[in-house]
């Protein structure tokens, strides 16, 4: 198991040195950012629920 996870964090390090030379953000993970944009068809289904009550 901790093989593995240290795969993962060689593989994200690799990852955010590539996006740093791009000049691009790493993208965050979307449980770390719960404020995050949602995707239009998600909206909806919010406004629909609102609309019940």
């Amino acid at each position: 198991m901790t093989e593995l996870l240290e795969r993962v964090e060689k593989f994200v390090k690799k990852e955010k040195a590539y996006f740093a030379k791009k000049g691009q953000k790493f993208p965050d993970d979307e449980k770390d950012n719960p404020k995050k944009r949602k995707h239009d068809s998600q909206r909806g289904e919010d406004t629909k629920k609102r609309e019940r009550r």
